[in-house]
């Protein structure tokens, strides 16, 4: 018997993929609540809600926490251009909490990653380049890095079938609005597997 004889192998699935091709991020229903939020006075925006908003905490360590950074980030955001408003959402520090955290300063490569996929967006849609952004950034350089990684890490082979070519092109060729309606997350997707 050859010391390479057939040893068991346990696959995994993941769902790594599935949040960006079919609309499951929160920050994907910035367009939806913009549009109920704008119905507010900017006087009361501004004036009321903004600096209430900055006494929320910024945390992700439980769901209420949470919830409150990403409506902190959401308020805070509304007046910025909609890719500074993306790169809110994802931070859990400001620029000057960073600066006094990290030594070197902070890096740009970080927001030259971001505006690069902004850049090559190929859609007016504001969701879908939202969409685009985190297919070409976070879902290669963290999602797929870390899931390699974990699960090499303990001798698993890990497959992601939403991430089949057939499937995302599909998904590449789908309106937002069919991903995302009324302030549903994945609606098609769920729809679909119901």
């Amino acid at each position: 018997v050859s010391k390479f004889a057939r040893q068991d192998v346990t696959v995994i699935l993941s769902g790594v993929g599935g949040d960006e091709l079919f609309g499951g991020y929160k920050r994907y229903l910035d367009e939806h609540y913009r549009s109920l939020y704008r119905r507010i006075p900017g006087a009361i925006r501004s004036g009321v809600i903004a600096p209430l908003a900055r006494a929320l905490p910024s945390d992700r360590h439980s769901r209420v926490l949470n919830q409150m950074r990403l409506a902190k980030a959401f308020l805070l955001a509304d007046a910025l251009p909609f890719e500074e408003r993306y790169r809110a959402y994802l931070q859990v520090y400001d620029a000057d909490e960073l600066a006094a955290l990290l030594r070197g300063g902070v890096s740009e490569a970080f927001d030259d990653c971001i505006a690069r996929g902004f850049a090559e967006a190929q859609t007016a849609d504001p969701l879908r380049q939202l969409m685009d952004v985190d297919f070409a950034t976070q879902l290669p350089d963290d999602l797929l890095l870390l899931t390699d990684k974990m699960s090499m890490a303990v001798s698993l082979e890990c497959r992601v079938p939403l991430l089949d070519q057939r499937l995302v092109e599909l998904a590449a060729r789908m309106p937002g609005h069919l991903k995302v309606r009324g302030g549903e997350l994945k609606h098609l997707m769920k729809r679909a597997l119901a």
